[in-house]
């Protein structure tokens, strides 16, 4: 059971690593709030399984600092991912089964081997999403095990903020409103609904007091009794 929870979370890992976000210059919004809907295709498991999987993500942001939100369903719990890009480093709050905790990281921890940089082909194909003007990139994905795969991006550079930190895609100079993360056999699609200008205070960054403060190996040997 332990196991079956640590893969989960370990997902949601993933999926909040490509909503990191930080602030870029010009007059452009630099504090907001974006709402992105999550779809899947071909991903494999029972009912429950799906049922549980996220539908919903929330990114909030002001400078250089970012907070996304991702809910399970069936009150499987949450996860909240904070990230400073000025400083390197990211929180993600885990709240599970009644247990608090936040499992601290920093860039050095994703840092990827040469060979595993994606290929990225800008093309001249636009629509909008949430009201913005997007492009559309092709990325190639690499793997050590030559199973390549790609997927579409669309991003805009009419936001002042880009994904960032662990996630940063070179050849991508925009914030991405809609992409696709591969899980398995099958993809999760993310499709900003809505793109908001509001105020997001300096609190919503810090860590929680009643949250235990573990590093990801931590976390890890909590989650599978030590081994």
């Amino acid at each position: 059971m332990k196991t079956t929870h640590l893969l989960r979370h370990l997902v949601l890992v993933s999926i909040a690593s490509l909503l990191y976000i930080t602030a870029q210059g010009g007059k452009k919004i630099q504090e907001g709030k974006v709402t992105f809907e999550i779809s899947y295709a071909g991903t494999a498991g029972d009912e429950h399984t799906h049922a549980s999987m996220p539908r919903e993500a929330i990114t909030y942001f002001n400078g250089k600092k970012t907070r996304t939100e991702i809910s399970m369903g069936n009150g499987m719990g949450s996860q909240i991912m904070i990230a400073d890009q000025e400083k390197g480093t990211g929180v993600m709050l885990l709240d599970m089964m009644g247990k608090k905790v936040a499992i601290i990281s920093d860039q050095k921890d994703a840092k990827k081997p040469e060979a595993q940089k994606p290929d990225v082909a800008v093309t001249d194909e636009t629509k909008k999403i949430a009201g913005f003007d997007c492009r559309k990139a092709t990325v190639t994905m690499h793997s050590d095990k030559g199973k390549d795969y790609a997927f579409d991006v669309w991003f805009t550079d009419d936001i002042g903020i880009r994904n960032g930190y662990n996630s940063q895609i070179d050849g991508i100079n925009g914030y991405m409103l809609e992409f696709e993360s591969r899980q398995g056999a099958g993809n999760m699609k993310f499709t900003a609904k809505s793109v908001e200008e509001i105020p997001v205070g300096q609190e919503m960054f810090e860590i929680p007091k009643d949250y235990t403060v573990m590093t990801q190996e931590e976390f890890k040997k909590s989650m599978t009794g030590g081994h």
